[in-house]
């Protein structure tokens, strides 16, 4: 019982090292010039290399999509059925 309690605690402590390790990891990616040196350790780069690091934008919905979808109608539209009074309403 006593072996099982202190494998139990030890592995327990083993995680909590481990968690501490992948959260210094985490913390390491916000900083530029370790983030340089973890790129390096996995094969991005050479010592002394730039490397340009880019924000992703955002998804851009395609333009087929976009065209095919009903919109609604713009401020001048609305004026210009308006004034001639071809609005859908009215027919």
């Amino acid at each position: 019982m006593q072996t099982t309690l202190e494998n139990r605690i030890e592995h327990s402590e083993e995680l909590k090292n481990e968690i501490n390790d992948y959260q210094l990891k985490i913390d390491n990616l916000n900083d530029p010039d370790k983030l340089d040196l973890i790129l390096q350790e996995h094969g991005y780069g050479r010592d002394g290399e730039v490397l340009h690091k880019f924000e992703v934008p955002e998804a851009v919905t395609p333009l087929e999509e976009t065209i095919k979808r009903e919109r609604s109608k713009s401020a001048f539209e609305l004026f210009v059925e308006f004034i001639i009074g071809t609005n859908d309403e009215s027919q």
